[in-house]
């Protein structure tokens, strides 16, 4: 029991909703299941099942939260979602295309529950929102069983209309608290792959402070190629100055950014200084074009990625104790046709590990939850075309284990694993016209099918039982009685419209105007 409530109040504060919102009665559930004219079709049910304001869908400007695309369409921009034609109720097709939606929208505030699946991957959504599935077609979030085998993204798409200017400001002056330096902060305004790869590694194999951006370089490869690289992209950003490399007492090599106005940059782009438990792919990355995207993760994937090649595991791995950073990139990966898994690899323990700096300071590490994303089967081939390895030391494993090793093909489709009831919170969708399917989370998922009224009308809808027009015996369809039908029942909405009473003027002007 989350509250108590006086029932009268709150039929009051439901009759007043109705009223202000020019709702033409309440429906009873009991009553309306009674008056059901298709009783072999099941109860009938709400209409608006829909995702929480972090869903990322699968647009044509890359992976956007539900809740912006809304308040981006209101907006003005336009978006195009991918819908999969397997979907499609009368000419089923394996293939993807982008469609333009006709309807975003807020649908209110909702009970949500927490589906885990058997890849890692976590959807919140309504529990009457429907997900596609293989074995038996559309099944609703709170009817999904163990053994459904639910349809994700299996093919690669493009994010065609991506932008490639750098969707934050590359005015120094907006960052930079003092300029004392003789030498200018250069941000740059495109986006270029050898930066894509920098954000990367700074991701996987780095850190950002208050004080300074590091990132760092363990191996020999590491050090007289990437660090190579990164080493110039910096001396661009940095005015020319080419920073320095730090060699560490371990052997390895760090590269150190200080100024301000650069670490605040790689802020705004969304690279977190949170610990590594809490790292995420920085947002602007999912909004960036395809190629920048591939850079991004070979970047993530040489600094902390690897490839098992072994008498029982081939794979390519990316480890992290962060799994929403390996959920962030599992979503990734599915626009280029690539399924990866999450598997836990070090259980979390409460003990940690302490030790003393060598200027004396006294530290504390807790052990935590380790998780790899792993890469098999048949899509090590589509990773390797799209993806691959920077260094040749990963790269050169990954194509030797492809050329001599036969692989499966790889499962698209995920089961349930838990689901769970996860609070009350504001709720969206979409409306996708041509199979009513789009792409949320990387799975396959049906639009809302609930009719939306524009603001200031009320519903002039009405419906014709089809069956009464049906010759029981010889099962005709009386095609004329019921175009007369038709012609009648317009009529009669259309004076109803003209002659009714509306709660206010402008519903009234508003309805008749629709109508």
């Amino acid at each position: 029991v989350v509250k108590q409530v006086r029932a009268r109040e709150l039929w009051r504060q439901i009759a007043d909703a109705a009223w202000r919102c020019a709702d033409p009665g309440v429906q009873f559930d009991t009553t309306i299941d009674e008056w059901h004219t298709s009783p072999a079709g099941g109860r009938i049910r709400a209409t608006n099942p829909c995702f929480t304001g972090e869903t990322r869908i699968a647009t044509d400007k890359g992976l956007i939260p539900i809740g912006q695309l809304v308040r981006r369409s209101a907006d003005g921009e336009t978006f195009d979602v991918y819908t999969h034609d397997a979907t499609h109720p009368d000419d089923p097709a394996e293939t993807v295309q982008a469609s333009r939606p006709t309807q975003f929208m807020v649908t209110g505030v909702n009970e949500i529950v927490r589906l885990e699946f058997s890849d890692g991957r976590v959807v919140r959504c309504t529990p009457n929102h429907r997900f596609f599935t293989a074995n038996r077609g559309w099944v609703r979030a709170d009817e999904l069983t163990h053994a459904d085998d639910v349809r994700l993204l299996d093919q690669p798409i493009d994010f065609g209309m991506a932008s490639w200017e750098i969707p934050v400001s590359t005015d120094p002056n907006d960052y930079q608290q003092w300029s004392s330096r003789k030498y200018a902060v250069q941000l740059p305004e495109k986006w270029t792959e050898d930066f894509a790869h920098y954000l990367g590694w700074l991701v996987g194999d780095g850190c950002l402070t208050d004080k300074m951006a590091t990132t760092v370089y363990g191996t020999e490869d590491e050090q007289q190629s990437v660090m190579i690289i990164h080493q110039a992209l910096l001396a661009e950003l940095n005015g020319g100055r080419r920073p320095k490399p730090v060699r560490m007492a371990n052997g390895t090599f760090q590269l150190r950014v200080t100024r301000h106005a650069i670490r605040r940059y790689l802020q705004a782009l969304g690279v977190s200084s949170q610990r590594s438990h809490l790292k995420r792919v920085p947002w602007s990355i999912f909004e960036a074009p395809k190629p920048i995207v591939a850079a991004f993760l070979r970047g993530l994937y040489d600094a902390d990625g690897c490839v098992s090649w072994g008498k029982t595991t081939r794979y390519v791995g990316l480890a992290s104790s962060s799994e929403q950073l390996l959920q962030d990139v599992q979503q990734l990966l599915d626009t280029y046709g690539v399924h990866g898994s999450i598997y836990a690899t070090r259980s979390s323990r409460t003990e940690s590990f302490e030790y003393t700096t060598a200027d004396g300071t006294h530290r504390e590490y807790a052990v935590r939850q380790m998780y790899d994303l792993r890469v098999m089967g048949k899509d090590l081939e589509r990773f390797s075309a799209e993806i691959h390895f920077l260094l040749s030391h990963k790269g050169d494993i990954l194509e030797q284990m492809l050329h001599e090793t036969r692989r499966y093909r790889s499962k698209h489709t995920v089961r349930l694993k838990s689901r769970s009831e996860d609070g009350i919170e504001t709720t969206y969708n979409l409306t996708e016209p041509i199979n009513h399917s789009y792409i949320a989370t990387g799975s396959v998922v049906s639009n809302c099918s609930e009719y939306v009224f524009l603001d200031d009308t009320a519903c002039n809808l009405a419906s014709l039982n089809l069956v009464t027009f049906t010759d029981p015996e010889s099962g005709e369809f009386d095609l004329d009685a019921y175009e007369h039908a038709i012609r009648l029942w317009t009529m009669v909405l259309e004076i109803s419209v003209t002659m009714a009473q509306f709660p206010s003027a402008a519903i009234a002007q508003g309805s008749y105007d629709y109508r």
